[in-house]
C-alpha cells in the first residue's frame, strides 16, 4: 500500500504534477535584506544579552577595559564584539571608529 507521501512523490518523480510559480514572503533586495539582518541581529543581541541580565552583570565593572569586556562576554557567551555592540545600543560605552579607546558614556547602576 503506498501512503499519501509516496504518491504525491512518484507524481513528482513522473512530471506528471503541475508546476506553480511562488512568490517570495519577502522582497529580497539589497536595501531590505540589510534591514532584515540589523533586526536579526538586534533581536538576537537582546535575546542573547538582555538589558536586566547587563545590568547586573556589569554593575561594579570597568567597561573601558579590553580585559573586562573579553570576561563578560565569555560569561555571557557571546563574542566581545556583540557585547561591544549592545553596550553601545545601550548608550553605556562608545568606541571611536578605528580606535580601541572606549568611552565610559553612562554609568551601569
Amino acid at each position: 500500500m503506498i501512503n499519501c507521501t509516496e504518491s504525491r512523490v512518484n507524481k513528482c518523480l513522473s512530471g506528471k504534477t503541475p508546476i506553480m510559480k511562488v512568490d517570495p514572503l519577502l522582497d529580497r533586495n539589497e536595501v531590505n535584506l540589510n534591514g532584515i539582518e540589523w533586526q536579526a541581529q538586534y533581536f538576537s543581541s537582546c535575546l542573547l544579552m538582555p538589558h536586566f541580565k547587563l545590568k547586573k552583570i556589569c554593575h561594579n565593572r570597568n567597561l573601558k577595559q579590553w580585559k573586562e569586556l573579553y570576561n563578560i562576554a565569555e560569561e555571557l557567551g557571546v563574542t566581545v564584539s556583540n557585547l561591544v555592540h549592545r553596550l553601545k545600543d545601550l548608550g553605556w560605552i562608545d568606541l571611536k571608529e578605528h580606535s580601541r579607546q572606549i568611552e565610559l558614556k553612562k554609568r551601569v547602576a
